[in-house]
């Protein structure tokens, strides 16, 4: 039988941390990463604290680690501490999507405003592609981190998150990673979300102000040096990878799923 985990961040946000807790969705094993003032975990099944704050890919890296390598998970998600959940199946909502499409990576597209319309706040979708009356996948222009799904086959391919990001960017390179090497994920600019996943998961804040990191005055100087390093390592800086035609997506997207009993 396949084992789910998810690994918990959470910096100096206990009131968030305790929301999320209370509502995260069914699983094998739950890990939290705490990085702040005090240790405020509830203690599920393992606990990593330290109370010199580190950057975002090294507490997911710890996360992703310990669920791969100690728990031997074969279906991970990372969740950031700033969203809350209303279905207690949503992990095996992503699981069957993944089985279903040979999609292995999934990043929840509606957290905060970059998938939403400026006035009316509903999800922008990209594209709904349609594999059967009962499975479709959403795909959103723009790439959020607070919730992610992985396979066990993806980071055995392609590793872990690029620590040399500080704060900025580590999720689009690592995602980008996966699609260019893995092929289990589709192109740059339409990425994969499980169909209508804003109906199960909702952000505790609905907007920025209670992100602890973009309250640092050092936010915009790690995003420069950010996307300087992604060019550096992918030939162009994040808002410049070339846009592909949906028509070339389909096409992709035909291929992982003629494959995908080879890689469950």
């Amino acid at each position: 039988m396949s084992k789910i985990g998810i690994g918990v961040i959470s910096v100096n946000r206990p009131e968030f941390f305790s929301q999320c807790m209370a509502s995260l969705p069914k699983s094998d094993v739950v890990i939290e990463v705490i990085n702040g003032e005090r240790n405020y975990s509830v203690c599920r099944d393992k606990v990593f604290y330290q109370k010199k704050t580190q950057n975002v890919a090294a507490n997911k890296n710890v996360a992703l680690k310990f669920l791969l390598e100690e728990a031997n998970c074969d279906h991970i998600f990372l969740c950031e501490d700033d969203i809350r959940f209303e279905d207690q199946n949503l992990c095996q909502k992503y699981i069957e999507t993944a089985e279903n499409t040979g999609i292995l990576h999934f990043n929840y597209g509606a957290h905060g405003f970059n998938n939403r319309d400026y006035d009316t706040q509903k999800p922008i979708v990209k594209k709904v592609v349609n594999y059967s009356i009962n499975m479709k996948v959403d795909l959103y222009h723009h790439i959020l981190g607070s919730w992610s799904y992985y396979h066990k086959s993806c980071l055995e391919q392609v590793g872990y998150m690029e620590e040399s990001y500080n704060n900025a960017m580590e999720h689009v390179d690592h995602t980008f990673r996966i699609y260019k090497q893995a092929k289990k994920h589709p192109p740059f600019w339409w990425f994969a979300d499980i169909h209508r996943s804003y109906d199960y998961i909702k952000d505790i804040k609905a907007n920025f102000e209670g992100s602890i990191i973009r309250k640092s005055e050092d936010w915009q100087k790690n995003l420069q040096e950010a996307c300087l390093l992604f060019q550096k390592r992918n030939g162009y800086t994040p808002m410049k990878v070339p846009e592909l035609g949906f028509r070339y997506v389909e096409k992709e997207l035909q291929e992982i799923y003629r494959t995908k009993e080879y890689s469950m």
